[in-house]
């Protein structure tokens, strides 16, 4: 079962000066305006409702509009609960990185290498409730919160599915 470590609501408005790594999963959801993420293999522009998944070690750096502040869920997550209670550690530059140091070794396709998905309205009320839960009960509801987590991460990949099969019948046609 997946193990949320950290979850919460950010609003920022100020850029990262370099690429960080983390020692979990991340999970970014945007909930008002925007921003722009880079890691070696994307550079994307995120908007409401969009969210990326970001396994551990990989290199990121985010970008805002300071006139225009992005708001966003950020959920530090594992795949198991190997080291349940653990703080989390803050992402940091990659000289400073310690592999060491990562939470779970537990990787799954196709949560192996960044995952974007657009326009996911329908898990905003889930990555809410998330950040609510970790605010006011925790450590009391993480089997919810695994369990929202969870259906949160297949509605992803359902959406994913289908977006390869329609392409591929547009492509067919």
């Amino acid at each position: 079962n997946p193990y949320v470590r950290f979850a919460m609501r950010v609003r920022r408005g100020i850029s990262y000066e370099q690429a960080v790594y983390a020692y979990d999963y991340r999970l970014i959801y945007v909930l008002a305006n925007e921003c722009r993420i880079t890691t070696e293999t994307l550079d994307e522009r995120l908007t409401p409702a969009d969210l990326i998944i970001l396994p551990p070690a990989t290199g990121y750096r985010l970008f805002y509009q300071a006139d225009a502040p992005c708001t966003f869920v950020l959920l530090n997550f594992d795949l198991d609960s190997q080291r349940y209670g653990e703080e989390p550690i803050a992402p940091v530059a990659k000289e400073a990185f310690n592999a060491s140091l990562l939470f779970s070794p537990l990787r799954l396709p196709p949560f192996e290498a960044p995952v974007l998905a657009r326009k996911h309205f329908a898990l905003r009320q889930s990555m809410e409730r998330l950040c609510d839960l970790m605010q006011r009960f925790p450590p009391f509801y993480e089997d919810i919160m695994s369990a929202e987590l969870k259906a949160a991460l297949l509605q992803v990949l359902i959406q994913q599915n289908a977006d390869r099969e329609n392409a591929l019948i547009a492509q067919v046609r």
